[in-house]
């Protein structure tokens, strides 16, 4: 793997490992706890169950093997399995899809 597809795969997952915690800061009162008026009930029931998004990309990419988006996005969506189920496995399939982006 060459010094730009390192960089770039870095990139990518510290914004999967960082990206909740900047928001969560930034909606967090003086006492570290969520500001109420910040939270959108509506907005946490629209998010697809994984499976579903797993689908999707994998469906994306069959239809276009050069979709980097895709890629990243599939990616993304295995970290978050791996995360809701504990299964390690799925972290391998992330790191596949992210480096499939570049």
């Amino acid at each position: 793997m060459n010094a730009r597809k390192s960089i770039l795969l870095l990139f990518f997952v510290s914004i999967l490992l960082a990206g909740p915690r900047v928001v969560a800061a930034i909606n967090a009162s003086s006492d570290g706890l969520p500001n109420p008026s910040s939270i959108d009930g509506d907005t946490l029931v629209s998010v697809p169950p994984v499976e579903a998004a797993i689908l999707t990309f994998q469906q994306r990419i069959q239809q276009n093997p050069n979709d980097a988006v895709s890629y990243a996005l599939l990616g993304e969506q295995y970290s978050r399995q791996a995360r809701e189920t504990g299964d390690v496995s799925r972290f391998q399939l992330a790191e596949q899809a992210l480096e499939q982006a570049l």
